[in-house]
């Protein structure tokens, strides 16, 4: 999402993609990975890296001041949000209650408490505007969106319908030409371009 926004030009790798044949070169052993002017040695690695980097490049990233501070803090609490849920949601690989992860209760706890507690802080950091930065559209937006829009896709409509603040509801309905999207009898959020 922050490389379509960019601007830049960017293309992902083709479905004959094998991860076994960049492993060596990347810097934590994992995805997802980018690759900067046809550099394929030296690939940045580690999602907030990325985009971070992509932010830089397309000048998205805020600049100075306030907006590159306030981008930052959402990447930071973007990611606040997904170590939440992935330590108490169950995934498609692991249920709860294994490997780590919390169970029935701790899952309860986190939809009914830790991320309504989330959605009031960006509430309180949006305040009166209709985004968090003066453009509102620099990569911790993106970012924010993109892991929003995770948990839509986990939980349905409660994950963003009944916790989200009148005002974020508002920023998130109207973002980057992003349409958030109540589809009718289904109740369904959905990402739409415009």
């Amino acid at each position: 999402m922050v490389a379509h926004f960019s601007g830049l030009p960017w293309e992902g790798k083709g479905d004959d993609f094998e991860f076994a044949d960049v492993k060596p070169t990347a810097p934590f052993g994992q995805l997802p990975l980018l690759y900067v002017d046809g550099d394929e040695a030296n690939p940045i690695a580690q999602c907030t890296a990325i985009a971070a980097a992509i932010g830089r490049m397309a000048g998205t990233d805020g600049g100075a001041g306030r907006d590159y501070a306030r981008s930052v803090m959402l990447v930071a609490e973007a990611e606040d949000i997904y170590n939440a849920m992935v330590k108490d949601n169950a995934s498609y690989m692991v249920a709860l209650g294994e490997r780590g992860k919390g169970g029935e209760d701790a899952n309860r706890e986190l939809w009914a408490a830790t991320l309504p507690r989330h959605m009031g802080y960006l509430e309180k950091m949006l305040g009166e505007s209709a985004a968090f930065t003066s453009t509102g559209e620099t990569v911790g937006e993106l970012y924010l969106f993109g892991m929003l829009h995770q948990l839509v896709l986990c939980r349905g409509p409660d994950a963003a319908g009944t916790h989200t603040p009148p005002q974020l509801r508002l920023t998130l309905s109207t973002f980057c030409g992003i349409r958030w999207v109540d589809s009718g009898c289904q109740r369904q959020k959905l990402l739409r371009l415009r």
